[in-house]
């Protein structure tokens, strides 16, 4: 971290998650194969991509049936946004999994303890049409709550103040889906960051992880802010295509 090619890999991974380098890249489908010995921040992004750019051609065609050529425009515009953002936060493969298995954090279970698998991620199918208005919410005010105990290192507070804020959105269900979704795993990360024995000094990892996360809050707004024209018309896209980031079984 105290190094400058550690600060350069941070700023780099903070500008992948926020999406700033979105459109900058080439992939193709067929390299997001997941090999065994994938760390395991790479390997949830690498998933994460896979389903999704299987998922854009059906939402392109439940959009088109109801829209038309421009509903269409929209949900691929939606599609490679959210595509963009997973594919921009690989770079932050050069600085998690590689810290993790450097520090031997691995046997820990840090970087991987904190992601879910998208597994049990829900069908792109068409779905009632919310019966609630669409409300941005103020990611201004969850980014400055954030990053004011984010400065402290309070953990429980990041915990409480995530769960607070998704609490709020889960009023509307149907909406802000990729905030909730970064707010459930800022919750996650910081509830594990308070497992972690205070000796292994690993912890670190933790908060960098939740400011990349923070820093993203922006690039999350703009997507919500997309895709809610499709939400409401009864196409989950986005809120079906990230998994629900739960905290283990007793823990709230």
């Amino acid at each position: 971290m105290k190094a400058s090619a550690s600060k350069l890999i941070f700023a780099l991974t903070i500008l992948g998650l926020s999406s700033l380098l979105s459109g900058c890249f080439g992939w193709s489908k067929k390299e997001f194969g997941i090999p065994s010995e994938r760390g395991c921040y790479e390997a949830h992004l690498l998933e994460a991509i896979n389903a999704n750019l299987q998922r854009k051609p059906i939402y392109s065609k439940m959009a088109e049936k109801i829209g038309g050529q421009r509903l269409k425009a929209l949900s691929e515009r939606v599609s490679n946004k959210l595509l963009n953002m997973e594919k921009s936060a690989l770079i932050g493969r050069m600085y998690y999994d590689y810290h993790a298995e450097k520090l031997g954090a691995q046997s820990l279970g840090i970087v991987c303890n904190e992601f879910v698998s998208m597994e049990n991620i829900q069908a792109p199918k068409w779905t009632e049409k919310p019966t609630y208005p669409f409300t941005l919410v103020s990611h201004r005010e969850i980014k400055k709550e954030l990053s004011l105990s984010l400065r402290k290192v309070h953990f429980d507070d990041i915990q409480n103040i995530s769960q607070k804020w998704i609490d709020e959105l889960n009023h509307t269900p149907m909406y802000n889906c990729m905030t909730r979704h970064l707010l459930e795993s800022i919750r996650r990360i910081a509830f594990y960051a308070q497992t972690y024995p205070v000796s292994s000094k690993i912890t670190w990892l933790s908060e960098d992880l939740i400011r990349g996360h923070v820093m993203a809050l922006d690039s999350t707004a703009q997507l919500d802010l997309m895709a809610h024209s499709l939400q409401e018309k009864g196409i989950p896209i986005v809120c079906n295509d990230v998994p629900h980031v739960d905290l283990p079984a007793g823990s709230l």
